[in-house]
């Protein structure tokens, strides 16, 4: 579901201001190499539904120590102070858009519109945050989402969580 909800943050900014939204696995919106969205899923106890929560940064932007990625705001980028309510509006229709697409035509298909405008694919990534470090070649995602990498010794993994940057930053 996080990908079906990149893709509606996606379309909502980029018909709103002229911009290039990229993804960064496994759910940060970015705009040259700086994060202006993240989404976090949560299952509720009953585990029968899932709250998503999005940020989107509009006219200001965390400056977070410590982390690799620097941030950044829809008005630093475009000059445009746009109104969280017709956001808001527009995220709900596109959000049902993509899981009406999701349902007609699959999870197959979602993904690939996700991988055509993700960060770093067929790039050498590393961790920066599990406790084995993992390094290799960002292969795509898994029908799960789970991140594909293959090591040097040529071996498949599928990541379910962890920040991964390029191996020459």
């Amino acid at each position: 579901m996080s990908f079906v909800a990149a893709l509606a943050v996606k379309s909502v900014i980029n018909n709103n201001i002229n911009c290039n939204v990229k993804f960064k696995w496994p759910n940060d919106l970015m705009i040259d190499l700086k994060k202006v969205s993240g989404i976090l899923l949560e299952p509720t106890d009953d585990k029968k539904a899932i709250i998503i929560g999005i940020g989107i940064n509009l006219i200001s932007n965390p400056e977070i120590k410590g982390n690799f990625w620097k941030s950044t705001n829809l008005y630093d980028v475009s000059g445009f102070k746009l109104i969280p309510e017709n956001l808001s509006l527009e995220l709900l229709e596109q959000i049902i858009n993509f899981v009406n697409i999701w349902y007609e035509q699959g999870f197959e298909y979602i993904k690939a519109l996700w991988l055509k405008n993700v960060l770093f694919l067929k790039q050498e990534l590393h961790s920066t945050d599990l406790k084995n470090r993992v390094i290799g070649k960002f292969l795509g995602i898994d029908d799960l989402g789970q991140m594909i990498i293959k090591d040097k010794t040529n071996n498949s993994l599928n990541i379910s969580s962890g920040t991964f940057i390029p191996i020459n930053q």
